[in-house]
């Protein structure tokens, strides 16, 4: 009776989704089973169904790819979880965190102050490129937080959209670079790693910001992370890179 509630529930969830714009099942339902979690098709905080039986039943399901997906980036200390996971609360869509899909092994490796290798960076991107892809297939709208410091690191996450055509910079995966000063963002990992909320030590932030790079023609939006995180939230409501393409100034 349990698992025939669930069915039902579920079923109604992926027939209601563009409604509930939920497309990422959080960490914190499925635990560290991000993978199933990024398959299901509606974004719970509360409920946990049965993970495959909700793929079993949403999989046929036919994607629009009418979704959006928003990505807050930047270096660390940008305030990326800050600012996505407000926004995920104030456009009611799910935040995903693109350091919960590190490896162990790069875990390790910034933990020690020893920067990414491209082997270590792209088959994250990829990872993450794939969760973007089935969060948005159904048309949901999905955040996610993540460093996407060069211009091929973001190339890779726009390939979410299948119809996205290479260095055209037309894709649903829209980007948010929120940028600051060295001795701001500094000043704000040296608090975190004091307080132990972040495994990226501050002496790495100068390999970080070496990296960045962004060409005008992609049309990132650059938002000042040192004004109020509502501030900022703000910003990005408003801006047209978020609206839909009717509410958007001729």
């Amino acid at each position: 009776m349990l698992v025939l509630y669930f069915w039902l529930l579920t079923l109604l969830g992926c027939h209601f989704q563009s409604k509930l714009n939920g497309a990422f099942l959080e960490e914190a339902v499925f635990g560290k089973d991000v993978k199933w979690a990024s398959d299901f098709c509606i974004c719970f905080h509360e409920l946990k169904p049965p993970p495959r039986l909700s793929i079993l039943i949403c999989a046929d399901m036919a994607p629009d790819w009418k979704g959006k997906a928003i990505v807050i980036m930047g270096v660390s200390g940008a305030g990326k979880s800050t600012i996505g996971q407000m926004l995920g609360e104030a456009l009611k869509c799910c935040y995903i965190d693109a350091d919960d899909y590190h490896p162990q092994a790069n875990r390790e490796k910034m933990r020690n102050g020893i920067p990414l290798s491209e082997e270590d960076r792209i088959p994250w991107l990829e990872t993450l490129r794939d969760a973007l892809r089935r969060s948005t297939g159904n048309g949901g709208t999905v955040i996610l937080g993540c460093s996407a410091l060069q211009k091929h690191y973001r190339e890779i996450l726009r390939s979410a959209d299948p119809s996205y055509e290479p260095g055209s910079y037309i894709s649903i995966v829209k980007f948010v670079l929120l940028h600051a000063q060295a001795d701001v963002l500094a000043a704000r990992l040296e608090k975190r790693a004091a307080e132990g909320k972040h495994f990226m030590p501050a002496k790495l932030l100068q390999s970080q910001m070496d990296l960045l790079h962004i060409d005008e023609s992609e049309g990132v939006l650059k938002v000042d992370a040192t004004l109020e995180p509502q501030a900022i939230v703000n910003i990005i409501i408003q801006a047209s890179i978020i609206k839909p393409q009717s509410q958007r100034s001729p």
